[in-house]
This record gives structure tokens, C-alpha cells and sequence, in this order.
């Protein structure tokens, strides 16, 4: 009891005085005065609280106000950061459709470059331990691949296919150390092995240390073997190296493809 007369003192005192004022103001009235000095005294002293209460209540009205001008300032940014996100979602599902269209077309302009029996794969999956470097596209013997197949893109020579399911094939990448595919330096028509050596870099064996070799030389496919159609682009050579390798040199080749980034690839039927 007496901690909820602590609690609202002030409040109730400032009560209490406007209804001694009132009576007051009413007595007066009553005997034919108006406003004589002690009412008028009491009447001034209980109006402090009475403007202190009033004064509190204008203050409770306008934080209500502004608290609902906050909540609808924090809703209208809520669904702009919506639209934003959904207009950034839209923006890179574009650019998406955009980047992929462009390889599609450079795939395209390869088919109509070069006259060779090709299909479209996706690649699908890589091979996660990188103890051989495959991927795996999604056709198989149903549309009519097989095992030994060349895979290839605008860019070059991607691999061959060494396992062939229905719907799927694996495919092995010219990085991989088994990987043997036979090639040419452009320029000097120079003949050599191209193989997998370590990370994403390629060797060049059995290339005569006569042979004219230089570093930037383009590599190509040399058409033997009967893979790989001839004259496909390889890499280029970045370093050459005659030291221990007896009557021949070696050659290490930078890929023209970054394998990383395959989505797309033609493999050549024929």
C-alpha cells in the first residue's frame, strides 16, 4: 500500500490540490465571492502539478507518434532492402544468362570454323580428391559418346573421355599425368608428347634438343593418334629446360584453358 503512494506521489498530490481548488473556487461562489486571495493563492501553488501533469502527457503523445513514425520508416526500409536484394538477385541471374550465352556463341562460331561431328555437354561434376583430374559431363551412351572420344572447347583441348555411362562420361584432363596427347610446336612444326606435370602446368616430352623451341610458342594438336583433330589449340610454351634429359629437351606448356571454369565443352564424334 504505502510503496504505490511512494510510487504515485506526485500524480496524486497534484490531484488532491485541483480538488481543494475546485471546493474552493465552489465556497467562494457560494458566499457571493470571486476569487478571493487564498483561493486564488491555492488555486496558482495546485496549478504547477496540473501543467507538469498535462506537460507529461503531450510528451507521452509524442513519443507515441514518433514511435509510430519509427516503426513505419523501419518497415518501408525493410521491404526496400527486399526489393533491393531481389533486384540484385534478378541483376546476376542476368549476367549469368549472359555470360553463358557468350560461350554458347563461341562454342558455335567453333563448330562453324572448324567441320567436325560435335555435341554439346554440360560439365556437371569434378573429381574432389584430385588424385586424377576428371570431370564428368552429362552425356553418355545414349547420345552416342564413347570412350576415347576427344573433348575440346573454343579454347583448345580440354581431354578424352576414358569412362562412358547411359547418361554421363568421365572425362580426363590433358593435366592429368596419364594423360599422352601427340603435338606441335606451331611455328617450327617441331613434334613432341604432351602430358601432365604438376598443378595445372603440362610437359612436352620427346622433343629433339635440336629442335627449334622457344618460350611463348603456340602448342598444338598434331593430329596423330587419331583422337585429337590436328591444328587444335594446346597452350604455350613458358619454359624450356635441357638440363638431364640426354638427346632431348622438355618444354613446359601453360594450358589455353583455365579448367576451373569449364561449364560448357563439344565433344567430337567423328
Amino acid at each position: 500500500m504505502f510503496s504505490w503512494v511512494r510510487r504515485y506521489q506526485k500524480p496524486f498530490l497534484g490531484f488532491l490540490l485541483l480538488i481543494v481548488a475546485l471546493q474552493l473556487f465552489a465556497w467562494d461562489l457560494k458566499e457571493g465571492g470571486f476569487w478571493n486571495v487564498p483561493s486564488r493563492l491555492f488555486v496558482t501553488v495546485s496549478s504547477f502539478p496540473i501543467k507538469a501533469v498535462n506537460s507529461g502527457i503531450q510528451k507521452v503523445k509524442y513519443v507515441g507518434k514518433w514511435m509510430r513514425l519509427m516503426g513505419e520508416l523501419i518497415k518501408e526500409n525493410e521491404d526496400l532492402t527486399k526489393e533491393v536484394l531481389a533486384l540484385k538477385a534478378e541483376k546476376r541471374e542476368l549476367e549469368g544468362v549472359n555470360r553463358e550465352n557468350a560461350r554458347l556463341r563461341s562454342l558455335l562460331n567453333f563448330q562453324e570454323r572448324r567441320p567436325l561431328s560435335t555435341i554439346l555437354a554440360r560439365v556437371i561434376a569434378e573429381e574432389p580428391t584430385n588424385i586424377f583430374k576428371t570431370i564428368l559431363i552429362d552425356k553418355g551412351k545414349k547420345d552416342r559418346l564413347d570412350k576415347g572420344m576427344a573433348v575440346v572447347t573454343a579454347g583448345g583441348v580440354v581431354g578424352q573421355i576414358i569412362r562412358v555411362s547411359s547418361t554421363t562420361s568421365q572425362v580426363l584432363l590433358i593435366t592429368d599425368n596419364n594423360s599422352s596427347i601427340d603435338v606441335l610446336i606451331e611455328r617450327s612444326r617441331a613434334k613432341g608428347i604432351l602430358t601432365g606435370w604438376r598443378g595445372e602446368v603440362c610437359q612436352i616430352k620427346f622433343l629433339g634438343r635440336t629442335e627449334d623451341v622457344t618460350v611463348g610458342d603456340s602448342v598444338i594438336t598434331s593430329g596423330l593418334g587419331g583422337v585429337f583433330p590436328k591444328g587444335l589449340d594446346v597452350g604455350k610454351v613458358k619454359e624450356i629446360d635441357k638440363k638431364g634429359w640426354g638427346v632431348f629437351q622438355g618444354a613446359y606448356v601453360y594450358p589455353s584453358i583455365d579448367f576451373g571454369k569449364l561449364e560448357e565443352v563439344l565433344v567430337v564424334l567423328e
